[in-house]
């Protein structure tokens, strides 16, 4: 069974109208004329070969009818029943099989189409208890799509289902009389509804949500059909429509139907195969309502609560892990390591694997060991695990900051001047340092710096490093990891300046509008005087952060971004829109499903503006001498360390008035970055795209390559 909308060149699919009627298609890649190439230019290869099938798919629907729909009624009689319609379409239909996983007296379906007595093509297979009359669980497999065909499908009956009136909304009323009396509120009586039933009783329509519909009371029925195989993960209308056997639901309250259940498990499910390609899902009943009329009301409203609670059966290794909570990074000041040995790293994550052992630092000499610990204490339930034991530290992680005070904050001022600098500051913190390293990836006469914080003479724990040119005054590019993390410390930072920027000032609003006065003319429309601005953000370009502040976790990491030597002048617009919406965000959350990532991050380029007065394109500098540019574009390129295939380059135009911009990056993208959500609709949120890291980094930052 074909379950994508996307096949690789050479793969041929055999496409059936009946088990006699089929046609042969091969998708291949062929020289193609100037006008079927700008015709086809979604399939238009890098090599300006044109990807087809030959022959062409037939726009015909099976009966010869041009322009054929998705047929919403061509499946509601089971193939095995007498049916009536004329129409000629390929019926699903089901073949029971021995599965050991189906536990008696259930029996397993595979439901799918029927090619001859030996070939059977599979679209999911169900556990169906027919004494019961209760699906206990369906199987079936996705792979990453691009395009599905449109939710459509009545609710049909196989022979071996007997109860499809008691799914009727009025039947479930009475069944609710009978079981908890006349008085029962946990079912309304429908109303306005032919013989008790609603139209679609219960069903999501076409990837239009009902919750508006839901907070008017406009629902005539209290439980849904719930698939347990989706519809939505199917993508042809035939796979569709075989998904509506009442083998293959359970009853569901509709609120969660079309709730939780379908915003949020259902559709992170099929996002999921952007990332990980095909799955496997196990879709479950958990448990069931006890129908028996002497249960108290107390009992029954317990029971209720279960009806509609069902799982998502994933294999996974359960680690006990000991949790540092955001009240506690709220009020730390601490700098967190992992310590192995004699050897220190930065924690980058508040969750923490039993077993590990961490170093606290409020100095170089003032600091505690404590380790994740798992005991058969009862206290902590957020932490309690299934076999009854919690994860705790041990020593207790301490609740006072570094100088003694109680229920202390991170300290948004802290790390205002550098270590190197001189430092007024009373408070007692351990301050984020840098050092100079080796590093061919950072071009001369740029320098690699280490951010982070030194031990003694011989360690120095890295919180991100930096090429940085002191020359141009320049940020070329940071890296940086992120793990994933359930909590953070809240954002405070102010920008520090260290011993090798110099350039502070000219990242001030009043600096940077007399540079543009001086650079494009006095009528310069780009940047306003701050003086004028009465109202709102009086800056128009912000320190945009190349390693950004929302990837650290703690207070001490998040204080040590704030440094220049991290940042490039980036349109504030920009930097607010898609850059920090849509790219950083996606970044953080990919650490959900690919674990440790590596992210570097730079600027392309510099920034052209046309003269008020000659009209002339003019690069952009906030400093004199050519220092400190505003870069045209911003990148990232991100690497997991757990899947090699996540590897990829997104890019983001610093502008907020180019139209006729030619992306960096023209390559045809990789799957993962479907999963980048980007409005590119709206100029000034920065247009930005996305394609593989090995082609970025080849055309345009080679020194990065085997780095990044």
């Amino acid at each position: 069974m074909l379950r994508t909308n996307e096949v690789p060149v050479g793969t041929t699919l055999r496409i059936f109208c009946s088990p006699t009627d089929f046609v042969d298609t091969t998708c291949t890649r062929s020289q193609a004329s100037s006008t079927m190439m700008q015709a086809n230019k979604k399939q238009k290869a890098n090599n300006d070969q044109a990807i087809v099938f030959k022959p062409d798919l037939q726009r015909q629907s099976c009966d010869g009818a041009s322009n054929a729909e998705c047929d919403p009624e061509a499946d509601e009689f089971d193939t095995e029943l007498p049916t009536s319609k004329p129409k000629k379409v390929f019926r699903s239909t089901h073949m029971e099989i021995k599965d050991d996983s189906c536990p008696e007296p259930a029996k397993m379906f595979l439901v799918g189409f029927k090619l001859n007595k030996d070939q059977f093509l599979e679209v999911y297979r169900t556990c169906y208890d027919a004494s019961s009359q209760a699906a206990l669980f369906s199987i079936h497999e996705i792979e990453p799509f691009s395009a599905t065909a449109n939710r459509k499908g009545e609710w049909t009956k196989p022979r071996v289902v007997l109860t499809n009136r008691l799914f009727k909304a009025e039947e479930i009323w009475k069944t609710f009389k009978n079981l908890f009396g006349d008085d029962q509120t946990y079912v309304p009586e429908p109303k306005n509804q032919d013989n008790g039933e609603s139209k679609d009783d219960g069903e999501k329509k076409d990837d239009v949500e009902t919750k508006d519909d839901e907070k008017k009371g406009e629902l005539n029925y209290t439980f849904a059909r719930g698939h347990l195989a989706p519809s939505a993960d199917f993508v042809f209308c035939s796979q569709k429509r075989a998904s509506f056997k009442l083998y293959n639901a359970v009853p569901q309250y509709a609120t969660v139907n079309s709730g939780n259940w379908f915003h949020s498990v259902e559709k992170w499910v099929r996002d999921s195969t952007l990332s990980y390609g095909k799955l496997t899902i196990d879709s479950a009943r958990w448990t069931r309502l006890v129908n028996q009329s002497s249960i108290s009301l107390t009992q029954s409203r317990k029971m209720l609560k279960k009806l509609s609670i069902f799982f998502m059966l994933l294999i996974f290794e359960v680690n006990t892990q000991c949790v540092i909570g955001p009240e506690y990074l709220k009020s730390s000041n601490r700098v967190f390591t992992i310590k192995t040995g004699n050897d220190f790293k930065m924690l980058r994550t508040n969750e923490v694997p039993v077993g590990t052992t961490l170093r606290i630092f409020c100095s170089p000499t003032d600091f505690v060991d404590t380790t994740c610990t798992s005991t058969m204490m009862q206290a902590n339930k957020k932490q309690k695990a299934n076999n009854g034991q919690v994860a705790v530290f041990n020593p207790a992680l301490q609740r006072q900051s570094c100088d003694g005070t109680s229920n202390a904050e991170c300290d948004p001022e802290a790390d205002e001047f550098d270590t190197e600098l001189p430092n007024f500051k009373t408070k007692k913190i351990f301050r984020s340092s840098h050092k100079e390293i080796e590093d061919d990836s950072c071009p001369e006469p740029a320098k690699m710096l280490l951010v982070g914080f030194k031990l003694n003479e011989n360690k120095f724990v890295e919180v991100y490093r930096t090429c940085y040119d002191q020359i141009s005054q320049t940020a070329l590019f940071s890296i940086h990891e992120i793990e994933p993390r359930s909590a953070t410390a809240p954002r405070k930072g102010k920008w520090a300046t260290t011993n090798v920027v110099i350039t502070g000032r000219v990242w001030k609003p009043e600096e940077i509008y007399l540079t543009f006065k001086n650079l494009l003319g006095n009528d310069q429309s780009y940047v306003r005087d701050p003086r004028t601005i009465t109202e709102g953000i009086k800056y128009v370009f912000a320190r945009g952060h190349l390693a950004p502040v929302a990837d650290f976790v703690f207070c001490s990491e998040k204080r040590a971004s704030f440094k220049l030597f991290n940042a490039v002048p980036q349109y504030a617009k920009v930097n607010g829109g898609n850059w920090f919406n849509s790219v950083e965000k996606w970044v953080r959350e990919s650490t959900l499903l690919y674990g440790k990532l590596k992210v570097c991050t730079g600027g392309l380029g510099v920034l052209q503006l046309e003269h008020s007065v000659t009209s002339t394109m003019t690069d952009i500098y906030l400093g004199t001498n050519e220092r400190t540019p505003i870069p045209k574009w911003t990148y990232k390129i991100i690497k997991s360390y757990t899947n090699p295939k996540f590897h990829f380059a997104v890019v983001t135009l610093n502008s907020v008035s180019d139209v006729t911009v030619t992306s960096p990056c023209p390559y045809r993208p990789p799957r993962f970055c479907r999963g980048l959500k980007i409005d590119n609709t709206v100029l000034e949120s920065g247009q930005t795209f996305c394609c593989r890291a090995t082609d970025f980094i080849e055309e345009h930052v080679s020194h990065l390559r085997g780095v990044c």
